[in-house]
């Protein structure tokens, strides 16, 4: 008889290996018909990759607010962030030498971008997020949408009169990889739940650091192919597109569906980490590029998160 603890690891692992490959599937699919629409590699990233990208997250949460553990739905979507910044941008870096960010569209957009991510912050520092928070939260996402879409309008990239072909093979294939990503999230997130009681660890940290790795190797891997194809700006738009996502979809979808209840102080480390991992991040974009020694201080900012982390919440 396979023993508890390595039995939840087993489904931890599995599950961890079918969120990472039925989000490659919605990855191939959305990207090919942005690029049919003529949205350059930066949107491209930035509003329609990270969107598929950041389901895996997504429905994570929803599982865990569905369970009632809004450490689980808070954490693995902000620890998700945390991972994104310091783990992947880190590694794109490290993998690429040297990368090029100069993006017009970000670059006069940071301001924004900055103030939107703290929202969710605000309104979790009473202890709660309500479903008029989750509202809030949801109508800012789109705001942030619409501003990007129609920057990248003005300046010409879209096409009109677009023909999709075979959408509706495209369609199901996306069907399908949505309900494995699904079953994926529900067997991940309670292999988590189980492994926090029998090794007496928080839920947070686990969700913060454990959920939040495994949700983020999709955007790993977008990362290291788009330097592999000498489209850089691919993956560093997801980077970002993902974790505005995570800061007003799934934060905001996940509130206004199970309204979230936890201790603003016991998310300190993920407040200062994915708040300071963004603006360094759009510090880098402001310079206009990363070598492979920001990667490395990168990953050592990680490093300090977890330990962090974890001495906060057994403190």
């Amino acid at each position: 008889m396979i023993p508890p603890l390595v039995f939840y690891l087993l489904v931890i692992v599995l599950s961890l290996i079918i969120l990472v490959k039925s989000s490659d599937y919605l990855l191939q699919g959305v990207s090919r018909y942005a690029r049919e629409l003529g949205l350059s590699t930066y949107i491209i990233g930035i509003l329609v990759v990270s969107l598929a990208a950041s389901v895996p997250e997504t429905i994570s949460s929803l599982v865990g607010g569905s369970i009632g553990s809004a450490e689980i739905a808070f954490g693995t979507l902000i620890g998700t962030n945390v991972a994104h910044i310091f783990f992947v941008f880190g590694v794109l870096a490290i993998f690429g030498k040297k990368l090029d960010l100069k993006c017009e569209i970000l670059h006069k957009s940071k301001l924004m971008i900055m103030l939107l991510a703290v929202a969710p912050f605000v309104l979790i520092f009473d202890g709660e997020l309500s479903r008029l928070d989750g509202l809030l939260l949801l109508g800012l996402f789109g705001f942030y949408l619409f501003v990007l879409w129609r920057k990248e309008g003005s300046m010409g990239h879209l096409k009109k009169n677009v023909q999709l072909k075979n959408i509706w093979k495209d369609g199901l294939l996306f069907l399908m990889a949505f309900v494995a990503l699904t079953l994926g999230a529900r067997w991940l997130v309670t292999g988590v739940e189980e492994l926090s009681g029998l090794v007496a660890l928080s839920p947070l940290f686990l969700a913060a650091v454990v959920l939040a790795w495994g949700d983020s190797l999709s955007d790993l891997s977008v990362s290291i192919k788009s330097v592999q194809r000498k489209e850089a700006k691919i993956g560093v738009g997801d980077i970002l597109g993902s974790t505005m996502a995570n800061f007003l979809f799934g934060l905001g979808l996940v509130s206004l569906i199970y309204p979230l209840k936890i201790s603003f102080i016991s998310l300190l480390p993920l407040t200062v980490f994915s708040l300071g991992g963004l603006g360094i991040f759009l510090l880098f974009i402001r310079k206009g590029s990363i070598n492979w020694k920001h990667g490395v201080a990168l990953l050592s900012g990680y490093l300090i998160f977890v330990i962090w982390q974890a001495k906060w919440l057994i403190k």
